[in-house]
């Protein structure tokens, strides 16, 4: 039976939370509207790992968190603060997840922040140049949400798809906007030949650009 140690932290949007083991990250959850909820998110993602050798794991919570783990907490902490921070040096515990999305999540990894890059392009990057649908679904179940960005991730024409965390695309939508890097304000798009276009403009509605995030308040989190 492996048991792994799990926290809830304060962050600018509300209470984050992570689980960590001894082979390094095994879950992140975004802060969603209560911390009871945060800490709901963060079991269903660790309980689909199923980590045990019977998926009989334990998530013990603590009080603080120590060691790597605080680290892990202080990144994830100042990331959601809109600080470039480098998320890349955390170890993943990468075990029952495929070759596949192993490759799929340490190229999503190189993705620099105020770029993005496409469900194709990661394929491609991964020599699987047709298996864009399946880095969609990588994406879809990543557990290492932010330290492995799949909100970086986008269609073939810059249009935003699905996002499993709190808030969903709305959610997305604003991590780029915090993340920009553009002339103009707007993520862009690096394609793998290096050259770069501008993210087409994907808002929850037409004409509404996602609002600046400086609070809890700044991310429209679904209740859960």
């Amino acid at each position: 039976m492996d048991e792994l140690c799990a926290v809830t932290f304060s962050t600018a949007l509300g209470p984050a939370a992570l689980a960590y083991g001894p082979r390094g990250l095994v879950a992140v959850a975004l802060p969603a509207q209560t911390e009871p909820a945060t800490r709901r998110g963060l079991e269903s993602v660790v309980a689909r790992r199923r980590l045990g050798s019977k998926g009989d794991e334990v998530l013990s919570w603590q009080d603080a968190p120590r060691g790597a783990m605080a680290e892990a907490v202080e990144l994830v902490r100042r990331a959601l603060a809109g600080e470039a921070v480098e998320l890349t040096a955390l170890e993943l515990d990468l075990r029952k997840l495929s070759t596949f999305a192993e490759l799929v999540y340490r190229e999503a990894q190189r993705i620099p922040r105020g770029e993005v890059r496409t469900y194709g392009e990661l394929a491609s990057a991964v020599g699987r140049p047709s298996a864009a649908r399946a880095v969609g679904s990588a994406m879809a179940h990543n557990p290492f949400v932010l330290v492995v960005p799949c909100h970086r991730v986008v269609g073939g024409r810059g249009d935003l798809h699905g996002f499993s965390a709190p808030g969903g695309l709305r959610t997305k939508a604003a991590l780029l906007a915090m993340e920009a890097s553009g002339r103009d304000g707007e993520p862009t798009v690096g394609a793998v030949d290096g050259t770069e276009s501008r993210l087409k403009p994907a808002h929850p509605k037409p004409g509404r650009a996602p609002q600046p995030i400086t609070s809890q308040a700044g991310l429209p989190f679904d209740p859960r």
